[in-house]
Protein backbone atom coordinates (compact mmCIF):
# COMPACT_ATOMS: atom_id res chain seq x y z
CA UNK A 1 0.00 0.00 0.00
CA UNK A 2 1.28 3.45 -0.64
CA UNK A 3 2.11 5.86 2.09
CA UNK A 4 -0.75 8.31 0.52
CA UNK A 5 -2.95 5.55 0.46
CA UNK A 6 -2.30 4.57 4.36
CA UNK A 7 -2.25 8.22 5.42
CA UNK A 8 -6.13 8.62 4.22
CA UNK A 9 -7.35 5.57 5.56
CA UNK A 10 -5.53 6.78 8.69
CA UNK A 11 -6.78 9.97 8.58
CA UNK A 12 -10.70 8.44 8.46
CA UNK A 13 -10.29 5.97 11.08
CA UNK A 14 -9.32 8.61 12.77
CA UNK A 15 -12.06 10.98 12.47
CA UNK A 16 -14.04 7.68 12.82
CA UNK A 17 -12.39 7.68 16.55
CA UNK A 18 -13.02 11.18 17.01
CA UNK A 19 -16.49 10.98 16.06
CA UNK A 20 -17.53 7.84 17.02
CA UNK A 21 -19.76 9.40 20.41
CA UNK A 22 -21.71 11.65 18.36
CA UNK A 23 -19.76 14.71 19.34
CA UNK A 24 -15.86 15.92 18.15
CA UNK A 25 -14.28 17.48 21.17
CA UNK A 26 -11.48 20.33 20.73
CA UNK A 27 -9.24 18.12 22.70
CA UNK A 28 -9.54 15.30 20.01
CA UNK A 29 -8.95 17.64 17.25
CA UNK A 30 -5.91 18.92 18.92
CA UNK A 31 -4.40 16.15 19.96
CA UNK A 32 -4.75 15.04 15.87
CA UNK A 33 -2.86 18.02 14.93
CA UNK A 34 -0.67 17.13 17.77
CA UNK A 35 0.23 13.81 16.34
CA UNK A 36 0.27 15.17 12.85
CA UNK A 37 3.27 17.71 14.03
CA UNK A 38 5.30 15.22 16.08
CA UNK A 39 4.79 12.20 14.06
CA UNK A 40 5.97 11.22 10.47
CA UNK A 41 1.83 9.55 10.14
CA UNK A 42 0.69 12.13 7.81
CA UNK A 43 3.68 14.05 5.98
CA UNK A 44 1.89 13.25 2.69
CA UNK A 45 -1.32 14.63 3.59
CA UNK A 46 -3.00 18.56 4.04
CA UNK A 47 -4.28 17.74 7.16
CA UNK A 48 -6.60 20.82 7.78
CA UNK A 49 -8.60 20.21 4.26
CA UNK A 50 -8.93 16.64 4.51
CA UNK A 51 -9.98 16.54 8.47
CA UNK A 52 -11.98 19.25 7.74
CA UNK A 53 -14.14 17.22 5.14
CA UNK A 54 -14.15 13.64 7.00
CA UNK A 55 -15.28 15.54 9.45
CA UNK A 56 -17.98 17.10 7.67
CA UNK A 57 -18.92 13.77 5.98
CA UNK A 58 -18.64 12.09 9.16
CA UNK A 59 -21.04 14.06 11.11
CA UNK A 60 -22.92 14.29 7.84
CA UNK A 61 -23.91 10.45 8.38
CA UNK A 62 -21.86 8.94 10.79
CA UNK A 63 -23.14 5.02 9.75
CA UNK A 64 -22.31 5.54 6.63
CA UNK A 65 -18.88 7.31 6.93
CA UNK A 66 -18.06 4.18 9.22
CA UNK A 67 -19.58 1.77 6.92
CA UNK A 68 -17.20 3.66 3.77
CA UNK A 69 -14.03 3.65 5.53
CA UNK A 70 -14.39 0.12 6.89
CA UNK A 71 -14.99 -1.50 3.44
CA UNK A 72 -11.92 0.67 1.91
CA UNK A 73 -9.83 -0.92 4.97
CA UNK A 74 -10.94 -4.75 3.73
CA UNK A 75 -9.47 -3.96 0.15
CA UNK A 76 -5.90 -3.54 2.03
CA UNK A 77 -3.52 -6.31 3.32
CA UNK A 78 -2.26 -4.07 6.04
CA UNK A 79 1.11 -4.91 7.57
CA UNK A 80 1.80 -5.19 11.47
CA UNK A 81 2.94 -2.08 11.80
CA UNK A 82 0.13 -0.29 10.17
CA UNK A 83 -1.95 -2.51 11.99
CA UNK A 84 0.05 -1.11 15.22
CA UNK A 85 -0.40 2.64 14.22
CA UNK A 86 -4.04 2.67 13.37
CA UNK A 87 -4.40 1.02 16.83
CA UNK A 88 -2.11 3.44 18.80
CA UNK A 89 -3.82 6.29 17.04
CA UNK A 90 -7.40 5.60 17.46
CA UNK A 91 -6.28 4.93 21.02
CA UNK A 92 -5.02 8.14 21.69
CA UNK A 93 -7.64 10.08 19.89
CA UNK A 94 -10.49 8.03 21.84
CA UNK A 95 -8.70 8.68 25.08
CA UNK A 96 -7.92 12.70 24.63
CA UNK A 97 -11.42 13.87 25.67
CA UNK A 98 -10.93 11.87 28.94
CA UNK A 99 -14.88 10.31 27.49
CA UNK A 100 -14.39 6.47 26.35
Amino acid sequence: MEIKEFEKILLNIAVCAISCDGHIDDLEIKELHLINEKSPYFSQTNLTTSLNNSIAIAMDSYFTFENSVFNELNKYRLSVPQELTILEISMALIAADNEI
